[in-house]
């Protein structure tokens, strides 16, 4: 998951990257397990941390 505003080569610097457990994450945020039912391939985004998950329909993963 990425934040969204951060540039492409902090990305892709691997010492900049972390895995972790799905089940992390959704205990940090509770909003994100309706997330991970969806779909691979499925894209989300929303506002804020106080905002609504909003599905993208016009991302295409490759």
């Amino acid at each position: 998951m990425f934040e969204g505003t951060v540039p492409e080569e902090y990305n892709n610097d691997p010492s900049n990257t972390k895995i972790i457990d799905v089940y992390y994450l959704c205990e940090k945020d509770h909003t994100l397990i309706s997330i991970f039912k969806n779909d691979y391939g499925s894209a989300f985004e929303r506002e804020d941390r106080n905002s609504p998950w909003i599905e993208i329909k016009d991302w295409h993963f490759d």
